[in-house]
């Protein structure tokens, strides 16, 4: 499920490998609580809905392990996320959690 990031705007969720991120996954009722809304998109990225109500992105914006942002060991430690905007959930990027030199000392 997606992670508050500041309060604010930016939302977390995890990607693995069996997993991609299509969007947020979560119903739109949940979403809204969160504060994530889904705007009007172009008719060719239009927003898709399934019969669970989960919001996907069309596949050609959908982000996976295999994203050049990710290396094996990040894939292999489930370090594989994506930061996306609240308001506006096509704004979204590939993100890491920077390891802690204490955690792997």
């Amino acid at each position: 499920a997606p992670t508050d990031v500041d309060g604010v705007m930016y939302m977390v969720q995890r990607v693995l490998s069996g997993q991609p991120w299509t969007g947020p996954l979560a119903s739109e009722a949940a979403a809204a609580a969160d504060g994530v809304s889904f705007p009007p998109a172009p008719p060719a990225l239009a927003l898709q809905k399934s019969s669970s109500l989960e919001v996907e992105l069309p596949e050609e914006l959908r982000i996976t392990v295999e994203h050049p942002c990710f290396d094996k060991l990040d894939s292999i430690n489930e370090n594989c996320m994506v930061q996306f905007h609240k308001n506006n959930v096509l704004r979204r990027r590939p993100a890491r959690r920077r390891v802690n030199a204490e955690e792997i000392a």
